[in-house]
């Protein structure tokens, strides 16, 4: 996966008005990490139990369709996953940000500290509900 704090894609996108060339095209990523990772730091950060069970691709895309079709149909709530996010996890491949880093002075910041203040922003507006 490729994370990057929104605020690091903003900036992005002023500094390819000020500075990019007319016709290029600039990829405003931040760190690519693999989704196991990311799901061990969210872990960490929330005080949440870990518990990763590794699920093949096509199981967890059929796993996915039928939490939709719950949800749509009998829940009307949100599913806790979707089928477009894992064909698109699968199918996901590093991303280039030298060319924004170099042209424009695009420089985005670890992604950790993002995530935990998201983290305490979820957990804390659950615990004002």
């Amino acid at each position: 996966m490729n994370l990057v704090d929104v605020r690091d894609v903003a900036a992005g996108l002023v500094l390819a008005m000020e500075r990019g060339r007319v016709g290029h095209r600039y990829i405003f990523g931040g760190e690519s990490i693999p989704l196991k990772k990311v799901l061990r730091l969210m872990a960490a950060i929330s005080g949440r139990r870990n518990l990763l069970i590794p699920v093949p691709g096509r199981v967890a895309e059929m796993a996915t369709a039928t939490l939709e079709f719950i949800s749509d149909h009998v829940t009307r709530r949100p599913p806790c996953g979707t089928a477009e996010g894992v064909r698109i996890a699968l199918r996901s491949a590093a991303l280039s940000i030298e060319k924004a880093q170099c042209e424009l002075g695009y420089a985005p910041r670890p992604v950790e500290p993002a995530l935990r203040e998201t983290i305490a922003y979820l957990l804390g507006a659950r615990g004002s509900r």
